[in-house]
């Protein structure tokens, strides 16, 4: 398939049909009052996040520690990004006070793909899922050594980082963040992963380096014979810290587990209990490198109680990949049919990520009854006894 300009779907309220905006307020919903959601952008209207649609007229907007325009196109569907404010009582608009967006990585290949779903970048193993967004190129193995591209995602158990989106670009600046390994003073170096970083003459915000810290490191050259020239070092909280009583909404990978009622994610401590609910799996499904969203209030102690969890992506659900032509649509029931030899019902709800490929983009009205006749590229789950899709991508019909 050819890829051609990520025109992303403009998810607008305004656009939505009344039946099929009553049935996204059901299938999913956003923290309540005021609070920090973190998550992946899945669509533009304003900015949707974990299902809510936030208002971002008023907003500030932060991208890589610089203030920017306010204007939509500074931000990429599936980065992850952090956004204050207050949900609406309906659970899925919302208006956001600040939007920030930080790379976890920002350099060229080093070592290009082999396998399709992984390669490295600036020394660090990236690794792609079936949800993982790519902007200007069409498949990881596009991406030649050398090449620039910027990562939004998190750092798996392993230290790997998963991603979120992949963009290609023609910043010559280098960026990464990790944990400072093997310092030498006398050599005034460290490492991030299987990077060496050389910070002599470099702009030191927090002193001398030392082991264990997390390190933000920027670089006005290239790699030198595979070692990253530092300009800037700058110390970092590797993970938010949430107050007592702050609404918290989270979506990222399980970094450890231990239990129901001890595990991390994107290194925030949770615990459920038994009046948590579970959507889109069971409590079966969690385990390390699951990616998951949870809706909480941290306690005193600092860990998010979960009101709710949902199942993303695991172990225990795989992804489920449907090419085809919508046949039919039930608006009331936000369900679609794909035509072919499965003939399958999918639903879908305020959390499914939307690409728009087609020449003609535009055309779509957002009212889903507009998808009759639409070739779409569906990745999904069961949940339910249902396919869920998690990513829906509108496609020109003569596409292969």
């Amino acid at each position: 398939m050819r890829l051609k300009n990520f025109l992303l779907m403009l998810l607008a309220a305004p656009l939505l049909s009344a039946c099929f905006q009553a049935a996204l307020m059901l299938a999913e919903g956003g923290i309540g009052g005021t609070g920090i959601s973190t998550g992946v952008i899945t669509a533009f209207g304003s900015v949707f996040v974990n299902g809510v649609e936030y208002d971002t007229g008023t907003a500030t907007f932060t991208r890589d520690g610089m203030p920017v325009y306010r204007d939509r196109t500074e931000y990429h569907v599936g980065e992850y990004v952090t956004v204050k404010g207050k949900v609406n009582p309906d659970g899925v608009t919302g208006t956001a006070t600040e939007l920030v967006f930080n790379n976890v990585l920002e350099g060229p290949v080093t070592t290009v793909s082999a396998d399709g779903v992984s390669l490295e970048i600036m020394g660090q193993t990236v690794r792609t899922n079936a949800l993982t967004v790519f902007h200007g190129f069409t498949i990881l193995t596009d991406l030649t050594a050398g090449k620039i591209v910027e990562v939004s995602g998190v750092r798996g158990a392993n230290g790997d980082i998963t991603a979120s989106s992949l963009t290609s670009t023609t910043n010559p600046n280098l960026e990464i963040y990790g944990t400072a390994l093997n310092v030498n003073i006398s050599n005034q170096t460290f490492k991030i992963g299987n990077l060496t970083v050389n910070y002599t003459g470099a702009l030191l915000s927090a002193g001398v380096p030392s082991n264990g810290q997390y390190l933000e490191v920027k670089s006005t050259q290239a790699l030198q014979a595979g070692v990253l020239m530092a300009s800037e070092v700058t110390l970092q909280e590797q993970y938010q810290h949430f107050s007592e009583g702050t609404e918290v909404e989270i979506e990222g990978m399980i970094t450890y587990f231990n239990s129901a009622t001890n595990f991390t994610v994107n290194g925030q401590s949770i615990t459920t209990n038994v009046q948590t609910q579970f959507e889109d799996g069971t409590v079966n499904d969690l385990s390390v490198d699951a990616l998951v969203e949870v809706d909480g209030t941290v306690n005193a102690q600092g860990v998010l109680v979960a009101d709710e969890v949902s199942i993303k992506q695991s172990a225990s659900q795989p992804i489920i990949e449907r090419e085809g032509t919508v046949s039919s649509v039930d608006v009331g029931a936000n369900t679609f049919v794909l035509a072919g030899d499965q003939n399958e019902t999918v639903a879908i709800n305020s959390a499914t990520l939307w690409l728009d490929e087609r020449e003609a983009s535009g055309s779509f009205a957002l009212d889903i009854s507009q998808l009759y006749g639409v070739k779409v590229e569906l990745k999904a789950k069961r949940s339910n006894g249902r396919l869920l899709a998690l990513r829906v991508k509108l496609e020109d019909a003569s596409d292969e």
